[in-house]
């Protein structure tokens, strides 16, 4: 049973590693405009403007 909830776990690991995407790192002080994936200007997000990156907290957590 326990090497079966190992192969599983090993499963789930490899497909969602496969699925996360790399991130953009800042520093301190970078000011920035957050783009869109969105096919189209209509599709994107309506209120996003430039943001100054006080501090990073974790590997892609920031503070703004």
């Amino acid at each position: 049973m326990k090497e079966a909830l190992r192969k599983t776990k090993k499963v789930v690991k490899r497909k969602t590693d496969k699925r996360q995407r790399g991130f953009i790192e800042y520093k301190e002080g970078d000011g920035s405009n957050i783009s869109s994936d969105r096919p189209t200007k209509k599709l994107a997000f309506k209120r996003v403007s430039p943001f100054l990156v006080i501090k990073k907290i974790r590997s892609s957590t920031y503070e703004l």
